[in-house]
C-alpha cells in the first residue's frame, strides 16, 4: 500500500507542476502567446488529478492485517521474571516503579470517545521497541497485534512521559555528591578533584539519513548521530549531549556544549573530568597523553592508571546500549530536522531510564560495548590546549604518580 510519504511526495510534484503551468502561462501572456486554453472537463489535468488525490486518504485500497494480542494477555503477563525481562528490558518490580511515575502523566489523558489503550500496554510497546536493534516498527506491531501508527504513537507518548522524569533523574552532583565522589575516586585510583568521567559514543542508525547523510557517517564506518556521555565512578549518567552528527569529533562534541561555558555551576576552581586522549586538554578535562609523548615511562603509566579510572564510563555506555540495543541500530528514517531530535529525545529517554535502573539487575547476556576503542579517530601526535592547563595535568600527573606508589622523575 503506498504510504503517507508517497502521497505527500506526489501532492508536492503536483503543486510544483501546476506551479510551473501558471508561470508559463504567465510568460507567455507578456509575449501574447497564451497556450490553448484547458479543457476544465479533462480528469488528467494536474489541478484535477490534485482535487482528486486530495480528497482520498489513501491512493490504493487498504489491505487487511491479520492482528492478535494473544501474546501480551495470554503470554507477556505469565512470563517469569528473567523471560519478562527479555521482553521488556526490566524487572517486573521496576516496571511497576516506572508505570507508577508516569501513569498519570497529561499525554496518557484525553476526552474522546476511543479511549486510548491502557498506559500498561503503551509502555511495554515502548519497552520493547528500545530492546530492539534494528527491528522494523511492522514486525513490532505485529508482535503485539496493533497498528503501525499505534507503535509510533505509544512511543510519542511514552516517550514524553519520561522526559517529564529527566530533571529527577539526570542532574548533575551538588557540593556534597561531589565531594564524596572526589574521596571515593582518590581512594580508587589517586586522582585528585575528579568528578566524573566524559567520553562520546556514535547512537548508530540503520539506514542513511536523506537529510545531509554524508554527515552522519561516523569513524566506525556507520551512519548515526554523536552523543557525549558524562557519568560518576558509580556509572551514574551525569550529562549527555546529543545531537551532532556522527562525523562530528568528541572533542568538538564537548566544546559546544554547556560543560564547556563560562557557566560555573559544572565545575569549581581545581575540578575535571578524565578523558581519553581524542579531547584536548583543558581547563576541566584532563586527557590521556597522545603520542609520542605518551611513550615516556612516567606518561606511559600515568595512561595506564588514567584508563583504568575511566573504563568506568565505557562500561556505562556499554550498559545503556546493552540494556536497550537499539541505540545500536535505530531504525528511524532521518529525513527532517524533526525526525533528527527524534533520535534525540530516544537517546535522552534511553540515558533516563538507565539511571532509573541502575538498582536494577543488569543481564550480563546483553553484553558490553566492546568496539569502543577498535577503531577511534585518528590521533593526532601534537598536544593542544591552554599551556596553564597542560602544566596542571603535569601537576595532577605527579600527584596520580606518587599516590600510586611511582617514582616521579619529572615532566
Amino acid at each position: 500500500m503506498a504510504s503517507s510519504h508517497e502521497k505527500q511526495r506526489i501532492v508536492a510534484d503536483l503543486e510544483t507542476l501546476i506551479v510551473a503551468e501558471e508561470v508559463v502561462s504567465l510568460l507567455c501572456d507578456d509575449y501574447d502567446e497564451l497556450p490553448p486554453t484547458e479543457d476544465a472537463e479533462n480528469l488528467t489535468s494536474p489541478r484535477n488529478i490534485l482535487s482528486l488525490i486530495s480528497a482520498t486518504r489513501c491512493l490504493l485500497p487498504r489491505t487487511e492485517v491479520p492482528k492478535s494480542k494473544d501474546f501480551f494477555h495470554n503470554v507477556l503477563l505469565k512470563l517469569d521474571n528473567d523471560r519478562w525481562r527479555q521482553e521488556v528490558r526490566m524487572s517486573k518490580e521496576s516496571f511497576r516503579n516506572l508505570l507508577r511515575l508516569i501513569s498519570r502523566h497529561p499525554v496518557f489523558q484525553n476526552n474522546f470517545r476511543h479511549q486510548q489503550a491502557r498506559p500498561v500496554y503503551q509502555l511495554v510497546v515502548f519497552l520493547h521497541r528500545l530492546g530492539c536493534e534494528g527491528t522494523p516498527v511492522g514486525k513490532i506491531a505485529r508482535h503485539f497485534g496493533i497498528s503501525e501508527g499505534s507503535v509510533e504513537l505509544y512511543c510519542e507518548r511514552c516517550l514524553k512521559a519520561i522526559l517529564s522524569l529527566e530533571k529527577k533523574y539526570v542532574t548533575w552532583p551538588n557540593k556534597e555528591q561531589k565531594s564524596r565522589m572526589k574521596q571515593r575516586i582518590l581512594t580508587q585510583s589517586g586522582f585528585p578533584n575528579c568528578i566524573g568521567f566524559a567520553d562520546g559514543t556514535i547512537i548508530v542508525l540503520a539506514k542513511k539519513p536523506s537529510l545531509g547523510g554524508s554527515a552522519y557517517f561516523s569513524h566506525k564506518n556507520k551512519y548515526g548521530i554523536s552523543a557525549l556521555i558524562v557519568c560518576d565512578d558509580q556509572r551514574r549518567i551525569l550529562h549527555v549531549n546529543a545531537g551532532f552528527c556522527g562525523a562530528a569529533h568528541d572533542n568538538r562534541v564537548y566544546r559546544h556544549s554547556k560543560l564547556n561555558s563560562s557557566d560555573r555551576s559544572f565545575f569549581e576552581a581545581g575540578e575535571y573530568l578524565l578523558t581519553d586522549s581524542g579531547f584536548a586538554v583543558s581547563e576541566h578535562i584532563i586527557p590521556c597523553y597522545k603520542k609520542p609523548a605518551a611513550e615516556r615511562m612516567d606518561k606511559e603509566k600515568f595512561n595506564k592508571i588514567l584508563a583504568s579510572a575511566r573504563v568506568v564510563n565505557e562500561h556505562c555506555i556499554g550498559m545503556v546500549k546493552g540494556r536497550f540495543p537499539s541505540l545500536r541500530s535505530l531504525n528511524f528514517p532521518v529525513r527532517t530536522v524533526k525526525e533528527h531530535k527524534k533520535v534525540i529525545l530516544y537517546t535522552r529517554a534511553c540515558v533516563v531510564l538507565h539511571n532509573f535502573l541502575l538498582g536494577d539487575l543488569y543481564d550480563s547476556d546483553w553484553g558490553k560495548e566492546t568496539d569502543k576503542d577498535m577503531n577511534g579517530f585518528p590521533e593526532t601526535t601534537r598536544e593542544t590546549g591552554p599551556v596553564n592547563a597542560i602544566e596542571r595535568r603535569e601537576q595532577v600527573k605527579r600527584i596520580v604518580l606518587e599516590n600510586n606508589g611511582y617514582f616521579y622523575t619529572g615532566a
